[in-house]
């Protein structure tokens, strides 16, 4: 329960961002950084501490704690792309940074001026371990 309420506060400081566009990747279409409403993983931010907690798996011989960012692009049908580290740890907490948010199932989409937009998303996984 620990691991859920850590995950969701770092979840929504996750969200703050400043109103930008940044580069095109896909189909020229811009990725925003901020949006009237953000995407949303199925279920809000509850589930995905759910999420994170049922399918986390801390890394075997890892004895480091901290945190790893992983940026990737919430696309227009709620799939996610671009998935990558932002912040590293170490090599095998990065990999099940990425694990995790690879085997998630479709966002809501971000919305900007009432229509689906591809969005930045920067998520935040804690590892530490249980004592």
């Amino acid at each position: 329960m620990k691991r859920i309420l850590s995950a969701a506060m770092f979840i929504m400081g996750a969200l703050a961002a400043k109103a930008q566009t940044t580069d095109t990747t896909k189909a020229k279409e811009p990725i925003f950084t901020s949006v009237e409403q953000v995407p949303v993983f199925p279920g809000g931010l509850h589930r995905l501490a759910m999420f994170i907690d049922e399918n986390f798996k801390y890394p075997k011989g890892e004895t480091i704690e901290g945190r790893v960012y992983v940026l990737f692009v919430v696309e227009k049908d709620g799939s996610l792309s671009d998935v990558k580290i932002a912040k590293s740890l170490s090599e095998a907490t990065d990999a099940e940074a990425l694990r995790l948010i690879k085997m998630s199932p479709p966002w809501k989409p971000g919305m900007r001026g009432g229509q689906p937009v591809r969005v930045q998303y920067a998520l935040p996984i804690n590892f530490k371990r249980s004592h």
